[in-house]
Order: structure tokens, then C-alpha cells, then sequence
């Protein structure tokens, strides 16, 4: 019996046989991955909805500290989220990716590293 979805390596969505309980900090990682990734005007139900990868961030000489602001911002939104107290963003001109590393801080108290999980990793082509 599939009992969810999760997010796969590849960022396919793959069934979830059997769900553990213990693996919150991958759930909320999950939730932080999926709405990073989802563009805005993505999602035909709330077209202001996703992260404006066209306007603010897919474009020459893109403003490092805007991206910051604009990711924590999604991180934020996920609710299990209470703070940032850290985050990255650095760009790679020559394989032009931009990577995203980010600490948060979970309403339970736990801290929770990207680094854990794999830092966010956009490529600009």
C-alpha cells in the first residue's frame, strides 16, 4: 500500500511504501526542496505562488543577496520552520550553478543543516 510520495534524488516524485516516523527533519527537508523548486506561475491554481526564478534569479549578474533573501523566505514558509539563522548562496560561473546552504531552526528546537540533506543546487542553463 503506497502511503505517500517522496522526493527522489533525481527530484522525481517516487511512492512511499512505508513512512517513518522518525524521519521528520527529511520530510521538512522534502517540503523545503519541493517549494524551492516550484517556479512562479508553476502552479495554475495560484499563478503568485513559487519562487521568481525568471525575474530575480535567471538573469545577468543576478543580485547574491536578493537570492539569499528570496530562499529564506521559502524556507520560512514551510510551517514547521521557526528560523534561518543561516544562509548561503554562491554561484559558480563556470558550470553556472547557483548553490543554496542554509541552516534552520525547527519549531521543536532542532537545528537542521542542508548539508545534511545535500545543498540546493539550481542550474542557471
Amino acid at each position: 500500500m503506497i502511503r505517500g510520495l517522496r522526493l527522489g534524488p533525481d527530484h522525481d516524485l517516487t511512492p512511499l511504501i512505508e513512512w517513518i516516523d522518525d524521519d521528520v527533519d527529511a520530510a521538512t527537508v522534502q517540503e523545503i526542496k519541493t517549494r524551492a523548486l516550484l517556479w512562479r506561475g508553476e502552479n495554475f491554481l495560484d499563478l503568485r505562488e513559487g519562487v521568481p526564478y525568471k525575474t530575480e534569479i535567471l538573469r545577468k549578474a543576478p543580485n547574491l543577496a536578493r537570492i539569499q533573501e528570496i530562499f529564506r523566505q521559502v524556507i520560512l514558509s514551510v510551517p514547521s520552520i521557526l528560523d534561518v539563522p543561516d544562509i548561503r548562496a554562491s554561484l559558480d560561473h563556470s558550470t553556472r550553478e547557483l548553490t543554496i546552504d542554509w541552516t534552520a531552526r525547527l519549531r521543536s528546537g532542532i537545528e537542521i543543516h542542508s548539508s545534511d540533506f545535500g545543498p540546493l543546487i539550481i542550474a542557471l542553463d
